[in-house]
């Protein structure tokens, strides 16, 4: 399923969106995080409590992240180490997003 069919207009977030926009933002995933919190402001300003909190700590730390790939290319804050992006590394679906994220983690350890 593709972000676009998640944006049909019957699909709503639920509960477990939010623990899915978690997993990208500690995946380094920034680009899939922000579209996802994008196609549903409203969803994301009705979140009420320790929801509430989640998502705006989650909106920091995107912010933070997508300064880091401004400056050093985009895939730079992708973990390396998360199974999610083993899988895409072994998929071979990252390109170049591979290669900055190998070069901001060297950057990073010096």
């Amino acid at each position: 399923m593709t972000m676009t069919e998640l944006a049909a207009p019957e699909w709503q977030p639920d509960a477990s969106f939010l623990e899915l926009l978690k997993s990208l933002v500690e995946a380094g995933m920034v680009d899939a995080a922000e579209e996802g919190i994008r196609r549903y402001p409203n969803w994301a300003s009705s979140l009420v409590g320790v929801d509430s909190a989640t998502i705006a700590d989650l909106k920091l730390s995107l912010e933070k992240m997508r300064a880091i790939e401004r400056k050093h290319g985009a895939g730079a804050c992708l973990v390396l180490d998360h199974p999610n992006v083993k899988r895409l590394i072994e998929w071979d679906r990252l390109g170049s997003r591979h290669d900055n994220a190998i070069k901001f983690s060297a950057l990073a350890k010096t």
